[in-house]
Parts: C-alpha cells; structure tokens; sequence
C-alpha cells in the first residue's frame, strides 16, 4: 500500500474535522484517496496536472 500524500492526508484530516473526530480515522483516509483521486481525473479530463 503506498503511503498517502500529503494532500491526501490533508483532505483526511479535514473530512475527521467536518465529521467530528479528533483525528483521521481509517474511513477518513479512505474517502480522502477517494475524493482526491476523482480529483485527479477531472484534473486530467480538463488538461491539468493532477495534485500531488
């Protein structure tokens, strides 16, 4: 498993705030990779590079 990225972990541990928790949970963790790689297409799709 690779490690998150830091915008990854970022949108992680903005998702744990929005959701009430102290810090990420792994359900956090996996929605951020999620969101970020639909992200990432879109990016794509429109000729932009994707986030890191």
């Amino acid at each position: 498993m690779q490690k998150p990225t830091e915008f990854e972990m970022a949108t992680a541990e903005q998702l744990a705030t929005e959701r009430g928790h102290s810090k990420p949970t792994a359900a956090d963790a996996e929605d951020a990779k999620a969101l970020v790689e639909s992200w990432n297409t879109k990016r794509l799709q429109l000729g932009l590079q994707p986030w890191e």
